[in-house]
Formats: C-alpha cells, sequence, structure tokens
C-alpha cells in the first residue's frame, strides 16, 4: 500500500472515529487507535495528532485522567512548537486541563484552560472558542465557584449560538441548568430544562434526553412534585436501560437516575422500593467509581436501614461511606456529600464522626478565602438588588444631591447588614452546631467515653464556646462605637507603663509558640488618654502579632517620640508613636487598604490554627480616631509587618 492510500486510509478511519464519538465511544477509541499506529508507520505528523487527540477525549470522557494527560504530553511533543500544528498544542492544553481538575491540580488545571483559549482566539476557531469557555465553566463548577461556572457557560452559550449549532447550545444549557439546581433556583432550572427537553425531541436527540429528564426529576422531587418527577424518571430509566453498559459515561448513567428514584420513594414513605433503587445505583455506581455519589450512596442506605430498624447494617454503610469521603475531588459535590452525611449521622447518634465531619465542612468553608472557591456570601445578590437602585441614584443625583448621597448612604447599611448576617450565620452557626454535637454525644454515650475523651471534649467545648464570646464581644463593641455609645474617660496616662502590662499578659501566649517578645521604650511620658481604650487597641494588636509570627521567632514593640504635620493646623505636633513589629507572613499592597475594614479577611492565616472574627483592627481603628490618633501599617510580603499607632501629647 503506498502513502497516498494509507493516507487515505488513515484520514477514513480518523472521520469514522469521530462519528462514533457520540454514541460509541469504544468504537470510536479503536478507529483513533489504528489510525494512530498506521500515521506512526508512515510518519505522517497530521494523522498521528488527529489521532492521538481522539484516543485522548476518549480517556477523558472515562475519566481516566492519567492516560489522558499522558497523552497531551505526546501530543505537545509531538507539535514541538510546530506554528502548522499550534491547534494541536490548545487541544493538548485543553485535554490536560479539564483532567487535573479533577486531580485537584486547580492553577495547573485553568492555565492550560486559558492558555487553550488564547490560542483557539488568536486562530478564530469559534467551535473550540465556545468548548473551551465551557470546560472553564465546568471546572470552576468542580471547584465550587458557582458565580464563575455561570459566566463562563454564559459566555460559552453566546459563543456557541453564533455558530447556530443547536445541539451544543443544548449541552451548554444543560449545565446551566446544573448550577440553577446547585443554586437552588428551581423555578430557572425547570424553564431551562423543558426548553432543553423540547428542543431535544424536536432534533431527535433520544439519548441526550436522559440526563436532562434525570435532572428534571431532580427538581421536582425539590419542588415536592413527586408523581411527576416519578413520570420523568421513568422516561429517562427507559432511555437509558437501551444503552450498552460499556458505553455509560459519567454524564448520563443509570445510577444517578436511581438516585432519584430512590430519594422520590423514600420521601413518599415506600422504603422497600426506595431500597432496590439505592441498591440498583450501587451496583452502577462501584463499576465507575465515583466517589462522590458512592458515599452519597451509602448514607442514603444507612438511613433507610435505621427507619428500618436495622441498626446494625445502618452503621456498616455509614462506615463505607466516610472511607470514600477523602477521594472526593469535586468541592461542590464534597460540601453536599458532607452535609447529607452529617444529616445521617445525627440520625443514627453517631456524634462522634458527625462533629469530625462538621469540622471539615468549617474547614472547607474557611477555604473558599482562599481564592478558588465561591464565597458563600450575598455578593451576587447585592449586585442583582442595587442594580436598579443605582440608576436611580444616577438620576436623582441630577435633581437632588442630598438624596442622592443618602441612597449611597442606604446601600453601604445594606450591604454591612448583609456582612453582618452572613458572619453571624457563618461563624455562629457551626460552632453552636459543634456545641450540640458533642453535648449529645456527652448525653448519650457518657458511659462509654473515657477520661481522656472527656478532656478532649471539653477543651473543644471551651475553644469553640470562647470563639462565639470573642465574636460577640467584637459585635458589640463595633455596635457601641458606631451608635456612639461608647465613653471615653480621659486621665493621664503612662503609655509604657499600660505596654508592660500587655506584654506581661501575653508572655504565656508567646512562649506557647517559642516566640522572644520584646518592649523597648525611649521616653518616659504621660499622655491624656482613655484606659480602657488604650488597652483593647494594644491588647488587639500585640495578640494579631503573636498570631501570625511564626515559631520562634521575634515581636518587639517600640514606643518613641515622633512630630507628626498636622494638615488642619499646619504645623508638627508632638505624637507619641508605638509600633508592633512582627515576622510574620507579611500583607500585600493589594490587601493593606482592607486591613482595617470590618469583616476583612486576608489571605495570611495565624500561625497556629488560631480563630480571626475579621473585626479586631476595625475597633482598633476606631477606638485610635476617638482619641484622635491615627494607624496604619507598613508591611513586605514575606517580611513582617509593623502597625504604627500615633497617639498625640494633647487632645483638641
Amino acid at each position: 500500500m503506498d502513502a497516498n492510500t494509507t493516507q487515505n486510509l488513515i484520514n477514513e478511519l480518523v472521520t469514522k472515529s469521530k462519528d462514533a464519538r457520540k454514541n460509541q465511544v469504544s468504537l470510536m477509541f479503536d478507529y483513533a487507535r489504528k489510525a494512530y499506529t498506521l500515521s506512526k508507520e508512515i510518519d505522517y505528523k497530521k494523522g498521528q495528532l488527529e489521532s492521538l487527540y481522539l484516543i485522548g477525549i476518549y480517556h477523558s470522557l472515562k475519566r481516566n485522567s492519567k492516560e489522558c494527560i499522558q497523552i497531551s504530553k505526546q501530543i505537545e511533543e509531538l507539535v514541538d512548537l510546530d506554528l502548522e500544528f499550534e491547534i494541536y498544542y490548545a487541544h493538548s492544553l485543553k485535554l490536560s486541563g479539564i483532567e487535573l481538575v479533577y486531580l485537584g491540580e486547580y492553577e495547573k488545571s485553568f492555565s492550560a484552560l486559558y492558555k487553550a483559549l488564547e490560542i483557539y482566539e488568536r486562530l478564530n476557531d469559534l467551535g473550540e472558542i465556545s468548548t473551551t469557555q465551557y470546560l472553564i465553566g465546568n471546572s470552576w463548577r468542580v471547584v465550587g465557584n458557582l458565580a464563575k461556572s455561570l459566566e463562563f457557560l454564559e459566555v460559552a452559550l453566546n459563543t456557541c449560538r453564533e455558530l447556530s449549532n443547536k445541539p451544543r447550545e443544548v449541552d451548554i444549557m444543560i449545565q446551566i441548568s446544573i448550577i440553577c439546581i446547585r443554586s437552588n433556583n428551581l423555578e430557572l432550572a425547570k424553564k431551562y430544562l423543558f426548553e432543553i427537553l423540547t428542543i431535544q425531541r424536536e432534533l431527535g436527540l433520544i439519548q441526550n434526553q436522559i440526563s436532562t429528564l434525570n435532572n428534571l426529576g431532580e427538581v421536582l422531587i425539590r419542588s415536592k412534585d413527586y408523581s411527576l418527577a416519578s413520570e420523568y424518571l421513568n422516561q429517562a430509566l427507559e432511555l437509558a436501560k437501551q444503552i450498552p453498559e460499556e458505553e455509560v459515561v459519567s454524564n448520563n448513567s443509570l445510577q444517578s437516575i436511581y438516585i432519584n428514584l430512590g430519594n422520590n420513594h423514600v420521601l413518599n414513605k415506600d422504603f422497600s422500593k426506595a431500597e432496590m433503587y439505592f441498591i440498583e445505583a450501587l451496583k452502577y455506581s462501584n463499576q465507575f467509581r465515583e466517589p462522590g455519589m458512592l458515599a452519597g450512596i451509602h448514607f442514603r442506605l444507612s438511613a433507610l436501614r435505621f427507619n428500618q430498624n436495622k441498626v446494625e447494617e445502618s452503621h456498616k454503610e455509614v462506615q463505607l461511606g466516610l472511607k470514600l469521603i477523602n477521594d472526593i475531588v469535586d468541592k461542590s459535590e464534597l460540601f453536599d456529600v458532607l452535609d447529607n452525611a452529617c444529616e445521617t449521622l445525627e440520625l443514627v447518634e453517631d456524634y462522634k464522626n458527625a462533629y469530625k465531619l462538621c469540622t471539615k465542612m468549617l474547614q472547607l468553608e474557611m477555604k473558599k478565602n482562599e481564592g478558588m472557591f465561591e464565597q458563600r456570601s450575598v455578593e451576587n445578590d447585592i449586585k442583582v438588588r442595587f442594580a436598579d437602585a443605582e440608576k436611580q441614584v444616577a438620576i436623582e443625583r441630577e435633581n437632588n444631591e442630598e438624596i442622592s448621597k443618602l441612597n449611597i448612604h442606604l446601600d453601604n447599611v445594606n450591604k454591612e447588614k448583609n456582612e453582618f448576617l452572613g458572619i453571624v450565620a457563618h461563624d455562629l452557626k457551626n460552632p453552636l452546631s459543634n456545641i450540640i454535637l458533642l453535648s449529645k454525644m456527652l448525653a448519650s454515650q457518657a458511659s462509654n467515653i473515657t477520661e481522656e475523651e472527656i478532656i478532649d471534649i471539653s477543651q473543644d467545648l471551651v475553644e469553640t464556646s470562647n470563639r462565639m464570646f470573642e465574636l460577640v464581644t467584637n459585635l458589640l463593641d463595633v455596635n457601641a462605637i458606631e451608635t456612639g455609645n461608647i465613653r471615653l474617660t480621659i486621665s493621664t496616662i503612662d503609655i509604657t507603663n499600660i505596654l508592660e502590662k500587655i506584654v506581661g499578659r501575653q508572655a504565656v501566649y508567646a512562649e506557647s509558640k517559642k516566640i522572644n517578645i520584646t518592649l523597648k521604650s525611649s521616653i518616659d511620658v504621660r499622655i491624656p488618654s482613655d484606659e480602657n481604650s488604650l488597652f483593647q487597641i494594644f491588647e488587639n494588636l500585640i495578640t494579631n502579632a503573636i498570631k501570625y509570627t511564626p515559631f520562634s521567632k521575634n515581636v518587639l514593640v517600640n514606643v518613641y517620640r515622633s512630630d507628626v504635620f498636622s494638615e488642619v493646623e499646619n504645623t508638627e505636633k508632638p505624637f507619641v508613636k508605638v509600633e508592633i513589629i512582627d515576622e510574620g507572613p507579611g500583607i500585600s499592597e493589594d490587601e493593606i487598604p482592607k486591613l482595617f475594614q470590618k469583616f476583612s479577611r486576608l489571605s495570611s492565616r495565624p500561625t497556629a490554627g488560631e480563630h480571626s472574627t475579621g473585626l479586631g483592627l476595625s475597633i482598633v481603628k476606631k477606638l485610635v480616631e476617638s482619641l484622635q490618633g491615627n494607624v496604619y501599617c507598613e508591611s513586605t510580603l514575606g517580611k513582617g509587618s509593623t502597625f504604627i499607632v500615633e497617639l498625640p501629647f494633647e487632645l483638641q
């Protein structure tokens, strides 16, 4: 066979592989592998790249992440900076980006996907642009940022509409509907799903209807329309059973349908049918080893067994579910599974494990501040809520400046109210849950708990209670300052003496972290001030310095006189300057302006896992200002921070 004939055969195999991708992925793999072998024999570079890309897609569909990434590397090496085949380099980036997110390597994943998107945009390949935007949206969903996910999916949908590709539009709309379900926007989810189902039926996309019918069933269950939910779920089941088992992939698999049918029958109190469906779901989930789904089924079965008075079997299911939790990569899925698990564990009175998972949920919530995860705030609601108000402000500003200022002020007050509610919800709800769980455990299992466990539980109760007490105290302090209910008692104060007392108080805390804390004072002076306020200001700043300083480092408190220029009086004025210098992680230039804002929580973390309410520095600022002083921070990232307080020798 000559080279041209072989090339034609390879191109034919590649075409067949692409066609088989729609509904016969195993055949797709076989065609692509044959094409690759022949391409390598005649050193046909394009054929090798085409077939490797299709093999990579197969592994991605089967969630064979490591194999997919290996194929991606092969493609990259074969391209070898040859601009003629640059699009295949983008394909390799896209393949690895998809899989890296499932391996938990989020930064690498997004770096690859955004780079692939940049290449496709340069090549003006709208089809690949839309696909990559879709994949980026899906990856944001995996890491738990639903707002970012929705943003990219909507962009992908608009790009896809330029191509008039109805089947692809439907795929993207399905993902958008899933985000709506996750966000509990059930009415919008139903609207999308009915629209999707209509288009799929018009186009004769029978197999694609499975996930739509299943998602519709889930939405109807949540909407408590159990009868209609059962109707759509059974339609999905009949269609799914027509697919050969070897062709079932995660997005249209039977296990999800069986889970929803089981849930529907649980809510209808038909436990025998629910059990049958959960066991069927378990069979398919074991086949595909999806840990989140598997864990969820075990917890559902545990609750079911408990309701059937099969206590021993119920606890076995719990243990099986707990073993799978650490393998869940999708963060939003992990949060849902943990939530479901905690409910089940409380039901079966396994309070120890319930407490552990509650703590894990709290840690996951805190990690959302690290950048990838979506903040559980009302940010998006605020944007929508105030969109009309901002327009109104713009119109009214032309006619009445005072009304405009008032509207802006009301917006800020409303935003602070929402922030306050968010803090209370997150920082009080979880500690209270922990206290309840620990108390239940003590009450129900007192005779079986060892003395060591009682000591551990008591320490947890004290620490959790102290966290709540600190938050409530700080909130009351903020309220007192802002409503003008704080009363200053001005007297002549020896500031060095105040600082000596605070450093003495914090010596034990510093010693626990092997931190050397030193006070240096070059003045012997008394200033007019409020003693209680000074204690609160410097105790907060010195405690923070210790909290953010690594073990075996240093904290320095330096006191001296410094003349500060007063813009009001246009002259130099004498001030006492107190510097609290730590050797912590430092603060970036971008974050310094946020330091003294209420509820601000920055990227730096306490070095021994200490708690922070996000209110301390805002209280410090307000108290310093009430004493006619200044407070600010100087910091270099990675080299520590210096907090400076300037207090006047004389009050005006």
